[in-house]
């Protein structure tokens, strides 16, 4: 597992690759959260620290999705 602090836009596209990639993505952002799931296992969780703040990122499974917004494969 790896954490880290992102902005919005590197958590978007995260997002974007991992639904390019096959995964079930639940982002909401009213809530500020966003999770990633890869055959029904969870990949990614996140939450945002406030309007407008910086997201506090889970990467629980990195063999399938990384900080950087790819995908390992």
């Amino acid at each position: 597992m790896a954490v880290a602090l992102l902005t919005t836009k590197t958590v978007e596209s995260i997002l974007r690759d991992a639904v390019d990639r096959g995964c079930y993505v639940e982002h909401s952002k009213s809530d500020g959260t966003a999770k990633a799931y890869h055959s029904g296992d969870l990949v990614f969780q996140s939450i945002q620290k406030g309007k407008d703040g910086p997201w506090i990122c889970w990467f629980v499974n990195t063999e399938h999705i990384t900080w950087t917004g790819t995908t390992a494969g």
